[in-house]
């Protein structure tokens, strides 16, 4: 271990506590299951149930319990609707929660009724959690829970264009999740989190000596400069706007329209993503090559991208944007 990088070591130490912190979810889960017609409460290879209880408010397992097991038989007498073999009744559940009990260490659960809803536990799955042996994916999630940081470029974002953070989850959804071509997913999400190749980050790593476009020679070239604000790329915005009738901001671009999810909506992502993704890679193209940058083979490039998706939308009878996309072809 002496030898062992830090960064695997501390990788080590995260899993250990999360086997730890795997235990304390089942354990609450544990409580918060229902005590009947239940396969985790079995007497005799059955579940129990007893009809009297139910109707007496007692549902889960955590409002039986304490942190000593099931609750004195004395608890229970005025609190019953109807008490009909209800000592017999009492027996059988100490038995099935006492069994439980040997398998879980409770003394540090806190022991409260629980409501109806969702619960904090919706993490690991949608319902009522099975209890089962450890795995890889319940260590995962559990450490995904635990330790998941908000990217650093997500709290800029979120400065610079005013966005909440309950706002996020929508533009994901609408920038990574809904678009249709994988490529221009993986480009949303490297602009999102500012992992896009430009001159900025070349002299940040010490790989050039200075930061301004090389083709506008005035300006420092960031993403922005990169896909919008580029000489080369300047006029591919203004044929866009005219056609779209809007004007397409750098909010626009990186973060698109998240206030409403419906076929429109996606459609202008996507568009506009498409485009911004293909100016990028074009230039990059061009630099690993050394090639020169020209503004006329940009549009060629995005043009036969733009007449691949035009014959996609018209085979799907949506002829509306399949105009768009043929226009804006048209004009470069």
């Amino acid at each position: 271990m002496e030898h062992f990088p830090l960064f695997y070591k501390e990788m080590l130490v995260f899993f250990n506590d999360c086997k730890k912190n795997k235990k304390q979810f089942y354990l609450n889960a544990l409580l918060k299951e229902p005590l009947w017609c239940n396969k985790n409460f079995m007497y005799k290879n059955k579940p129990i149930f007893f009809h009297n209880w139910l109707r007496s408010g007692f549902k889960y397992l955590n409002d039986t319990v304490n942190e000593n097991g099931i609750k004195p038989l004395e608890w229970f007498d005025d609190k019953l609707i109807c008490k009909k073999n209800w000592m017999c009744e009492y027996m059988i559940i100490k038995t099935v929660i006492t069994k439980t009990f040997k398998s879980y260490e409770f003394s540090n659960i806190r022991y409260e009724n629980i409501f109806h809803g969702n619960t904090s536990y919706d993490l690991l799955c949608k319902g009522h959690v099975k209890v089962c042996d450890i795995n890889s994916k319940l260590i995962y999630e559990i450490l995904c829970h635990e330790k998941f940081i908000p990217p650093l470029h997500q709290a800029y974002y979120g400065k610079v264009f005013e966005i909440t953070k309950t706002a996020w989850k929508s533009i994901y959804e609408q920038k990574i999740l809904s678009i249709r071509d994988r490529s221009i997913s993986e480009f949303n999400y490297k602009l999102l989190n500012n992992l896009l190749c430009n001159r900025e980050l070349l002299k940040k790593w010490k790989i050039v000596e200075n930061d301004f476009c090389v083709i506008c020679r005035d300006a420092k070239e960031n993403n922005e400069h990169l896909i919008l604000k580029c000489k080369n790329v300047s006029h591919i915005w203004d044929i866009v706007k005219q056609i779209l009738k809007f004007d397409i901001s750098w909010k626009t671009i990186v973060i698109g329209f998240y206030y409403e999810n419906n076929e429109k909506t996606l459609f202008l992502n996507s568009i506009i993503s498409l485009i911004a993704c293909k100016i990028y890679k074009y230039k990059m193209y061009c630099r690993l090559d050394n090639k020169d940058e020209k503004p006329q083979e940009i549009c060629n490039h995005i043009k036969s991208k733009l007449n691949f998706y035009t014959e996609v939308y018209t085979k799907i009878q949506d002829k509306k944007y399949a105009k768009v996309m043929k226009a804006i072809k048209d004009k470069l």
